[in-house]
């Protein structure tokens, strides 16, 4: 995949055969593979040995270091989506902390809870929009480099950028509105037990 195909000749000599492909069903491969085993056999009687690759295998071999570089994307993706929720909740359980008293208050004067969410999501729709302007580039500048490395690829297109950025502020959204509603229950109790 990393090399265009160069011009090639297939030709059919049997002097020149060494290779041959066979295509296998699932249900009967061990007996299959039996059975060309005796073929084999009595037509080299046993002077060329014969070996043997799965498909599978070959493919495994082939494309082994594009297998682990998306292991280790999907390993590194995993951990910065956890690490960001956490710091998305900590910033959150920070500001409800710092703001508790400003909530209640809020509450106290008959504000609703959409009113206390569009106060809670506005601090972080500034950062969030410039780390998705700010990885947008870097994100395509990567891309484009390592796509290069392939002989043939697909385009780079906006869509899973964008795609991307609905993604995180979705994720940080649904994060914010559990916290927001959990502690809109908190005020809310703490402000039944100051009313008993």
């Amino acid at each position: 995949v990393h090399y265009a195909v160069p011009p090639m000749m297939f030709d059919g000599f049997d002097r020149f055969f060494t290779h041959f492909s066979i295509r296998v069903k699932a249900q009967g491969e061990a007996e299959t593979l039996r059975q060309i085993d005796q073929v084999w056999l009595r037509h080299t009687v046993g002077t060329e040995p014969i070996a043997r690759q799965a498909f599978r295998d070959y493919l495994t071999s082939q494309y082994h270091d594009l297998h682990q570089q998306v292991a280790v994307s999907r390993l590194v993706a995993a951990a910065a989506i956890v690490l960001s929720a956490l710091g998305l909740m900590g910033l959150c359980v920070f500001l409800t902390r710092h703001q508790s008293r400003e909530l209640a208050i809020r509450k106290a004067l008959g504000a609703h809870f959409g009113d206390l969410l569009r106060h809670r999501l506005r601090p972080f729709w500034l950062p969030l929009l410039i780390a998705n302007i700010t990885a947008w580039p870097l994100a395509g500048f990567v891309l484009q480099k390592w796509l290069g490395t392939f002989a043939a690829h697909v385009p780079l297109t906006p869509l899973p950028f964008v795609l991307a950025s609905l993604a995180t502020s979705a994720c940080a959204g649904g994060a914010i509105l559990l916290h927001a509603a959990w502690s809109n229950r908190s005020v809310r109790t703490s402000l039944l037990r100051q009313d008993a």
